[in-house]
């Protein structure tokens, strides 16, 4: 009552269910309601609450399993008697038929409902719980668990919570640079510093170090006393993507900025574009031509991305059809993107291997298609053997995620950004086909 009464207090309710059971006066009375379900990265309201990721599941012949009762459960949800398995390490048995998580991978526990008693069932479960055991070790130990995970699940409430407060107060920056970084040190700080010698003062920089094992953590000590910087490390490695998307949701600035670790922003670039999307709020996406250097810093002479006009542009340009006619050539780290339509439409496809960012682009390009382009290189890229694309592009990967995304563009109906350049996208997509000859008569070319 108290609480209730004291309107410099901000409320927040964490449901545990997936219905509330308040009234719509009752509810009002929150800041902020959490539900346990839906997907954490597209919608503040919901967050994903599940269960830790230091499980004692092993897959070695002492590993050991439960009967579990029948349990029918919120779909996402761990049960109880789930729970109490693999915080005990053991492998569940099923005896009923009941609720397993759809998140949870195939052969994670002993099916034993067609036995006839109790013999059949030990005999089975014998036999089945060395590789169950290592199926939710390896599950519970890699990044596909992160989403489902109690460090997914803070990030989530707290930038929540965070942005809710940034909002009341009236302390949202213009700008968010985040920088996700792995092992990256050695090129850490030009690019720190080189957003700081923008000169801009209105503006947050997140480092997301996602548990590096070089020198990062002691070079970043070096901005401690910068509060334009924050520095997060993560426990353990989630993989490029979720670390890419905790930077996004913790992120409070009008426009976003997603600068490489080993890229740079080049003197005056800010200056240049972010004050062209002042002028023009209907512009979700500012973005210039890049620069290439070596990972010496030594300068290259790359060519000219095919995408790139020669000269700036205002908007007047059919961007969803563009970016499937010359590949993506908006680069994350040279892209100034206003947050809050952003985050309206964009939505992730978990299917992808790499393309996240392309894809980002296209769904930003339907709603709102007038980009800003600057032809002067605001950004420079490194060329290096440590970058995740090399891994990206020497696999069949690109041609997957090419033939996905203009999936997703009919998908979504927008296909009618595709009107009059139809011939265009599909005969790039067929040159990409072509560097791929194994692929003409697998699914994918087909």
């Amino acid at each position: 009552a108290l609480v209730a009464a004291n309107p410099q207090v901000r409320r927040y309710l964490l449901l545990r269910g997936a219905q509330p059971r308040f009234s719509a006066e009752q509810e009002a009375s929150f800041a902020r309601i959490f539900l346990p379900l839906g997907e954490p990265f597209t919608d503040g309201r919901l967050v994903c609450l599940n269960q830790p990721l230091n499980l004692p599941v092993s897959p070695s012949s002492a590993s050991h399993w439960a009967i579990c009762a029948d349990a029918p459960e919120l779909p996402g949800l761990l049960s109880p008697q789930w729970r109490e398995c693999l915080e005990k390490g053991s492998v569940p048995v099923h005896l009923g038929d009941w609720n397993v998580p759809e998140w949870l991978p195939q052969g994670c526990y002993i099916d034993a409902r067609g036995c006839a008693g109790e013999p059949e069932i030990n005999a089975r479960c014998n036999a089945e719980v060395g590789a169950a055991a290592a199926v939710l070790q390896a599950f519970f130990t890699d990044r596909r668990s992160y989403p489902h995970s109690i460090e997914c699940w803070i990030v989530a409430l707290t930038a929540a919570i965070a942005g809710d407060a940034a909002a009341v107060r009236g302390s949202v920056p213009l700008l968010s640079v985040i920088i996700p970084t792995y092992n990256h040190g050695r090129f850490l700080r030009q690019a720190v510093s080189s957003v700081l010698e923008q000169g801009l003062e209105d503006i947050e920089i997140l480092v997301l170090d996602n548990a590096s094992t070089d020198g990062t953590p002691e070079i970043m000590r070096a901005y401690a006393d910068e509060p334009r910087v924050r520095y997060l490390r993560n426990l353990r490695n989630v993989g490029p993507s979720y670390n890419v998307l905790n930077g996004i949701q913790l992120a409070r600035g009008r426009y976003l900025s997603m600068l490489m670790a080993d890229d740079f922003y080049n003197p005056g670039y800010l200056s240049r574009l972010l004050p062209r999307l002042l002028q023009k709020p209907e512009a979700v996406v500012g973005y210039t031509a890049i620069r290439w250097v070596n990972e010496q810093g030594e300068a290259l002479a790359a060519p000219r991305h095919p995408g790139y006009r020669n000269d700036d542009y205002d908007g007047g340009r059919n961007e969803v059809a563009e970016l499937l006619i010359h590949d993506n050539y908006i680069p994350p780290s040279a892209a100034l993107i206003q947050r809050a339509p952003f985050l309206q439409v964009w939505r992730r496809d978990p299917r992808l291997n790499g393309a996240g960012d392309w894809l980002s682009m296209l769904q930003v390009a339907e709603k709102h298609p007038d980009f800003i382009f600057l032809s002067e290189p605001g950004v420079t890229y490194r060329a290096h053997s440590a970058q995740l694309s090399t891994e990206f592009y020497s696999s069949n990967a690109p041609l997957a995620d090419h033939i996905r995304l203009v999936e997703g563009v009919f998908e979504r109906n927008a296909q009618g950004k595709l009107r009059g350049r139809e011939r265009d996208v599909a005969a790039h997509l067929r040159r990409r086909l072509a560097l791929y000859p194994d692929e003409l008569e697998s699914p994918l070319g087909v």
